[in-house]
C-alpha cells in the first residue's frame, strides 16, 4: 500500500522510500521494469541481484501502480534531467550536447526513453 502526500509524492507504507526514489534507484542500476499482464517483470536478468530483488519485492504494489498509470515516465524524466543539471554539470561526467554520458547518465537516459516509447509521450 502507498499513501499520497499533499505534494503528490507517494510513500510506500512501512518504508521510508518514495516510489520515485525506488524507480530512480533501479534505473540508475540499469534495471528496466515492465508490466506484462498483471505481473511486474525485471530486465535484464544480469542486473537482478539479491539486493535488487528485495527492493522490488518490498515495493512491488507501488511500482505496479506507478507503471500502470504512466508515472514512471515523469519520474525518469526528472531523474535524468536532474542528473544532467546537477551531478553531471558539477563533475562534467555527461555532455548532453555531445551525446556523451557517464554510465549512470546513460542508464537513466535509456530508462527514460524506454518509458516514453512505452507510453507514447514526447521526449524533451
Amino acid at each position: 500500500m502507498h499513501t499520497t502526500q499533499p505534494n503528490g509524492a507517494r510513500f510506500i507504507e512501512g518504508g521510508n522510500m518514495r516510489t520515485n526514489e525506488v524507480i530512480t534507484q533501479l534505473a540508475g542500476r540499469g534495471v528496466i521494469l515492465e508490466i506484462i499482464g498483471d505481473s511486474l517483470w525485471i530486465f535484464p536478468l544480469a542486473e537482478l541481484t539479491e539486493k535488487t530483488r528485495q527492493l522490488v519485492n518490498r515495493h512491488e504494489l507501488a511500482l505496479i501502480h506507478a507503471l500502470k498509470n504512466g508515472e514512471d515516465t515523469h519520474i525518469l524524466a526528472n531523474a535524468f534531467y536532474s542528473h544532467l543539471l546537477g551531478e553531471a554539470k558539477q563533475t562534467g561526467c555527461c555532455d548532453d550536447r555531445a551525446g556523451r554520458y557517464c554510465d549512470k547518465g546513460q542508464r537513466l537516459k535509456n530508462a527514460y526513453y524506454l518509458a516514453v516509447r512505452r507510453g507514447d509521450y514526447p521526449t524533451h
